[in-house]
């Protein structure tokens, strides 16, 4: 940048833009360190997939690897089982499709769910990175609008740097992604008997068939 206060340079700038004068209002060493910070400018960025537990040991993923921080996703996840009054939510770390095979980061409860079938209550889920690295997730039933909420630190229960690279796994993807797909047949198979013994039980159902057929029925459910 020295050479731009050489007089001779002036001119000849000055000259090949038709004698136009250069502007000097600008620090040349200014425009350099300037231009220095802008190149070295990085976006953080999530190490590994963020997300919680839901039926099955299925590892749900909310914000993925190498998404920018800070971000915010919500999902709307629901009951296992009939009359369920509480809830423990359970965040991990990492790639795999089962939370066994990935990094636990925290759990907490959301209680005094009122009582209803299955499926039915609906409970939104926040994971929200902030600035600073600082992972909190919200739970909120929608009915009650009763919530909690957890706050985890980049130093409470990550995995280091040494660790995430194998937690990446790439070389599990396809075994995953069939365990994946077994146990979400599995639970819509459930969910679709769940229902079918509802609909079995419904006093428009029950009115028009007869016991018999009714025990056989439930048998093969």
């Amino acid at each position: 940048c020295g050479s731009t206060r050489i007089p001779k340079i002036q001119k000849m700038v000055s000259e090949f833009f038709n004698d136009k004068e250069p502007n000097k209002s600008v620090n040349p060493d200014e425009a350099m360190a300037y231009g220095a910070t802008q190149d070295l400018l990085l976006l953080d960025v999530a190490s590994l997939s963020l997300g919680i537990e839901t039926t099955g040991g299925v590892m749900t993923p909310f914000i993925k690897r190498n998404t920018t921080v800070p971000t915010k996703k919500s999902e709307i996840i629901s009951t296992d089982f009939e009359n369920q009054s509480e809830m423990i939510i359970r965040i991990y770390e990492g790639e795999r499709a089962c939370t066994k095979d990935n990094n636990l980061l925290g759990t907490f409860e959301l209680t005094r769910i009122p009582p209803a079938p299955k499926g039915v209550a609906q409970i939104e889920v926040t994971l929200d990175i902030d600035g600073n690295g600082i992972l909190n997730v919200f739970a909120v039933d929608k009915t009650t609008r009763r919530s909690n909420k957890i706050s985890i630190t980049n130093d409470k229960c990550r995995l280091s740097k040494e660790e995430i690279e194998p937690a990446k796994a790439e070389k599990y993807r396809e075994n995953d992604e069939k365990i994946a797909q077994n146990i979400q047949t599995r639970n819509r198979l459930e969910s679709y008997a769940y229902n079918l013994r509802n609909i079995l039980h419904s006093e428009q159902v029950a009115a028009n068939i007869d016991l018999a057929s009714k025990m056989k029925i439930e048998d093969a459910i």
